[in-house]
């Protein structure tokens, strides 16, 4: 997600601790709740609603989340990455 935010030149950054993380969308990190109201909201819906309608199930929220667990597969993950990837090049295409 990291490679596809820099290749794209994304408003966009991820955070992560252990087999949880997710995209949020905001140039800088999410500090506190004030760095958090700056982030793009509609850009968050755009990429959760993009999952959506490609079978990406992700937690309903402002950033793009994922949670890994040990019945996903290399494959499974590969389908959110693409899919991420989609996104990005239809943002900036």
């Amino acid at each position: 997600m990291d490679e596809i935010i820099a290749r794209y030149e994304l408003p966009a950054h991820t955070v992560g601790f252990g087999v949880k993380g997710a995209v949020t969308w905001a140039t800088t990190p999410v500090r506190n709740y004030r760095d958090y109201k700056r982030t793009d909201f509609e850009a968050a819906e755009l990429s959760w609603l993009w999952g959506i309608n490609r079978n990406i199930l992700t937690p309903p929220g402002l950033d793009e989340q994922w949670l890994v667990s040990v019945a996903h597969t290399q494959q499974d993950m590969g389908l959110l990455v693409d899919a991420f990837s989609e996104l990005a090049q239809a943002l900036r295409g």
